[in-house]
């Protein structure tokens, strides 16, 4: 199958994978073939792999249990949470496009103290994420 696409490739693609995270190359092919693009999904396929473009869908068994873990008891089981700042959660996110996000959530209001995106999704992360929200609400 010949280049149709050209120099174009890139953006297209990448504008079809923001707005369609969780197309492949076959849907992909067929969104391109709307405007009258033929294109072939190997080459589409290949391009997607070159740019390191992943597809978003739910995998499976995320929430299964690895052997060996341990688990922790919920130590704010009985604690009613009466007032703004008085308890803190921590999340850390994946986010599609190959970074991780680590927010600190207030439980009373829900309103994010404080936020981080990252490249890497490491400890040193979550720990300035929780440093910032302590030094902006002590």
């Amino acid at each position: 199958m010949r280049n149709i696409l050209g120099g174009r490739a890139p953006r297209k693609l990448d504008e079809l994978h923001l707005n369609y995270p969780f197309a492949g190359s076959r849907m992909l092919r067929g969104l391109l073939r709307q405007p009258g693009l033929d294109v072939g999904r190997l080459h589409i396929g290949s391009r997607i792999k070159n740019m390191e473009i992943e597809k978003i869908y739910r995998r499976p068994n995320t929430s299964k249990l690895s052997p060996g873990h341990r688990i922790y008891p919920y130590l704010l089981q009985d604690l009613a949470v009466t007032r703004p700042h008085q308890a803190w959660a921590m999340d850390i996110s994946y986010v599609p496009m190959k970074r991780g996000l680590a927010a600190v959530v207030d439980w009373f209001s829900r309103k994010i103290l404080s936020w981080k995106l990252s490249i890497t999704m490491d400890v040193s992360m979550s720990h300035s994420v929780s440093k910032q929200s302590k030094k902006r609400f002590p």
